[in-house]
């Protein structure tokens, strides 16, 4: 089985006042030499609720051997501010 490749890191931004913002993004594709694909999975997965700041998704696939490939990336969240402006009379 050759080596699981992660996407690069990701960003979000959350609605105005939201702390948390959707992410989606594409899940590794693993092949071995015979160009079989295997399943992989992603902790937290693609379209999860990231809250504001940076987290790491771990992805892992397993071989018909049982053998495991680890990769992982980071998703960053930004807040978007209220920004209030007084009214002067």
């Amino acid at each position: 089985m050759r080596g699981l490749e992660c996407p690069a890191a990701s960003e979000g931004k959350t609605s105005t006042g939201k702390a948390t913002a959707v992410v989606h993004f594409v899940e590794p594709v693993q092949h071995d030499v015979t160009n079989h694909a295997y399943k992989t999975s992603c902790n937290p997965s693609s379209g999860t609720n990231f809250h504001i700041g940076t987290a790491r998704v771990e992805c892992v696939t397993t071989d018909m051997r049982g053998i495991n490939k680890t990769c992982h990336f980071n998703i960053t969240v930004e807040g978007m501010s209220i920004i209030l402006i007084p009214q002067f009379v």
